[in-house]
């Protein structure tokens, strides 16, 4: 049996395949700029997320390149929810950006150039 945050991982990897991202109803969307990126891009993660959160880059076939965890406490506000992720050991393609906490998740495409 999948557990449930591997079934949602399943889930935006499926997604993405397809061309599609998708997130909760009613809910803030994922922000991730600049996109295209060279060098660097920013994640804004949603105010929705607190406690421990993942954010991941990987690309289609679920090679994941980029891997980090942070703690909102709720109380975190614009700069302090936004996260800087180097692009230098990404060949140029189409990845996906992968947010995830215990009760939510978000996926955004990413393009390298």
């Amino acid at each position: 049996m999948i557990k449930t945050n591997a079934m949602k991982t399943l889930i935006v990897m499926l997604f993405a395949g397809m061309g599609l991202f998708a997130k909760a109803q009613n809910s803030a969307p994922l922000e991730v700029f600049p996109n295209p990126a060279t060098d660097h891009v920013f994640v804004q993660i949603p105010p929705s997320f607190t406690g421990i959160t993942y954010i991941f880059i990987s690309d289609i076939d679920g090679k994941v390149y980029y891997r980090a965890e942070r703690n909102f406490d709720g109380q975190d506000q614009g700069l302090l929810r936004r996260s800087e992720i180097p692009l230098n050991r990404l060949t140029p393609g189409t990845y996906i950006v992968n947010i995830r906490n215990e009760q939510d998740w978000r996926a955004q495409q990413l393009v390298k150039e």
